[in-house]
């Protein structure tokens, strides 16, 4: 039980060190390289305006998916929301590039595509739960079919099959 606690934590410190990494990702790239990208002269001036929504956005669902896994707390939900709301524009406006379109159509879009997004990711981590919710109850009534089955077994051959799965369950 304390390797799994430790894989998770490491895989939770890994995941959230790329993602606030994001914001200083142009670094590694030269600024005068002539590329373009998404209407960007070059991918140090991309990664510089995509790094900070990607970092926002990635802390927005951590505190989404905290609420939903600890407590309902509308505080934590506004925020999220706000933030993630925030993070989709910024991204939508790295990449969507619409020279055409009147300015205040190309905002009244990207303010648009965000808050679909927003809600959309809302609704995706509310799913997720429910989802967790089910796997567990389908779990536990595995579990409870294990045990009623193994209550019914003879004495013996019922130790030697809690053992094996005690061995199983810690692997």
């Amino acid at each position: 039980m304390k390797l799994k606690h430790l894989m998770k934590g490491s895989l939770f410190f890994i995941v959230t060190a790329i993602f606030c990494y994001a914001p200083f990702i142009h670094i590694h790239f030269p600024k005068d390289q002539v590329l373009e990208i998404f209407g960007w002269k070059n991918p140090y001036k991309f990664l510089y305006a995509v790094g900070k929504p990607i970092c926002m956005l990635y802390f927005a669902f951590y505190i989404l998916i905290r609420m939903y896994r600890k407590e309902n707390n509308t505080n934590d939900l506004i925020a999220s929301c706000m933030l993630m709301g925030i993070s989709f524009f910024f991204l939508f406006w790295c990449t969507i590039d619409a020279k055409e379109l009147p300015k205040w159509m190309y905002y009244a879009a990207l303010a648009s595509v965000s808050l679909i997004t927003t809600v959309m990711s809302f609704f995706v981590v509310k799913h997720l739960k429910s989802i967790e919710t089910e796997a567990i109850g389908i779990s536990k009534k595995l579990f409870s079919v294990i045990i009623e089955t193994i209550k019914k077994l003879p004495k013996d051959s019922s130790d030697e099959l809690v053992r094996d799965l005690h061995k199983t369950i810690e692997q």
